[in-house]
């Protein structure tokens, strides 16, 4: 519980601090991301690397056995395309996901350039783990999953989703359509119905017979 309150403050601390550069600001975003990743990831698996001179970082890791990138990308509008060539080399094969973090949308430039099977996460994401609603590494392989260039937060959560379907408790009988019966005539005689029983005012219940030739 220290080390994620440590984590508050310090991402705290990061947001209101507005009088950094953009390049220190990112510098200090891989501390706090390098935190949330060492909570679920072995701390010796976790590489960075920077993506050309396009100013984003990315960091590689290992989680549940499978190799993921996970590219911080600030404002880097004019060369999302350059960003994007130096991640797929970095990636080598591995899973990756963009997490763009200066807002609480993604670029839709970004998220129109990426390609299938990658995805973009955006600050939702990030201060959710922080908070301690999801860790970091699982947010990421779940959007991975979804195969979507974006998932909101709260659909990934599962947040709001709509409620199972209550089962039908009708009963069969009354589900089910009337069964047909069909009718036929034996020996030319036209089937009669025989009426039901009725209460005696004096006794038991009497029950007409009817002829089995005419009934």
């Amino acid at each position: 519980m220290e080390q994620e309150r440590e984590l508050l403050v310090a991402y705290g601390q990061w947001r209101k601090n507005d009088s950094v550069s953009a390049e220190d600001q990112l510098e200090q975003l891989v501390d706090i991301v390098a935190a949330l990743l060492s909570l679920s990831v072995p701390a010796d698996s976790m590489h960075l690397y920077e993506l050309g001179d396009t100013g984003a970082l990315a960091m590689e890791y290992e989680f549940d056995g499978r190799d993921f990138l996970l590219v911080l990308a600030g404002r880097q509008e004019p060369a999302w395309g350059s960003v994007l060539v130096h991640a797929v080399g970095a990636a080598r094969g591995a899973s990756w996901a963009v997490l763009h973090w200066p807002e609480e949308q993604p670029d839709e430039e970004l998220v129109h350039k990426i390609s299938d099977g990658v995805t973009v996460l955006d600050r939702t994401h990030l201060e959710a783990a922080v908070a301690g609603l999801s860790p970091l590494a699982d947010l990421v392989r779940a959007a991975l999953r979804r195969r979507q260039q974006h998932v909101p937060l709260a659909e990934l959560l599962g947040v709001g989703a709509s409620a199972p379907q209550q089962p039908d408790l009708t009963p069969l009988a009354r589900r089910m359509s009337p069964l047909p019966v069909e009718t036929k005539l034996w020996a030319g005689h036209r089937p009669r119905c025989c009426s039901s029983g009725g209460l005696s005012p004096n006794g038991p219940p009497v029950w007409p017979v009817c002829p089995t030739s005419t009934c």
